[in-house]
C-alpha cells in the first residue's frame, strides 16, 4: 500500500489517478494534512509498503511547536517520524522546493540530521527527494515501481 501526503489534493490528482491506475485503487491511500497521515501510519504500520510525501505542508496539531517556518519544514519532521516509525519503509519527498534549497537554507541541528538522513537513504532505495516539476505522473509511478522492486 501507498500512503501519499499532500496538502493540495487536486495539483496531485493526476499522480494519484496514475498511481491507483498502475498498482491498484486500493493500493493508493491520500491524506491531505500530517496528523491524518501520522494517525493512518500508526493504524496501518503494517500494511504500506512506501510513503510519498510533500515538503511544504501546513505543521498541523502535531507539529504546531515545531519551527517548521511558515509550513516549509514540515515534510521533513514528518519524514523523521516516520522514519522512526518505520526504519525500512522507502520514503519518497515530493516537492515543488529544489533540493539544493533544501540542503542549503535549513539550519538547526535537527534538520541538518535529517536532511543527513535523507542524503544517506537516496539511493539505496530507502528514500528519495524528488521535485515535482520536473516529473510527469507516470514517471513517479517508475520510480516508485523501482523503489518497491517491482520492475
Amino acid at each position: 500500500m501507498i500512503l501519499f501526503v499532500d496538502d493540495e489534493p487536486r495539483d496531485m490528482n493526476s499522480f494519484v489517478l496514475e498511481l491507483q491506475f498502475d498498482l491498484g485503487q486500493e493500493n493508493v491511500t491520500f491524506e491531505s494534512n500530517v496528523d491524518k497521515a501520522l494517525e493512518y501510519l500508526e493504524n496501518h504500520k503494517n500494511e504500506i509498503q512506501i510513503v510519498i510525501l510533500d515538503n511544504t505542508m501546513p505543521s498541523g496539531k502535531i507539529y504546531e511547536d515545531e519551527q517548521t517556518h511558515e509550513v516549509i519544514r514540515t515534510g521533513l519532521f514528518l519524514y523523521e517520524d516516520i522514519r522512526s516509525m518505520l526504519p525500512d519503509i522507502p520514503i519518497i519527498i515530493f516537492s515543488n522546493v529544489p533540493k539544493e534549497n533544501v540542503l542549503t537554507n535549513y539550519s538547526s541541528d535537527s534538520e541538518k540530521k535529517i536532511m543527513n538522513m535523507l542524503e544517506q537513504e537516496t539511493g539505496c532505495n530507502k528514500a528519495d527527494y524528488l521535485e515535482k516539476p520536473d516529473y510527469f505522473p507516470y514517471e513517479l509511478v517508475e520510480v516508485v515501481k523501482k523503489m518497491l522492486n517491482f520492475e
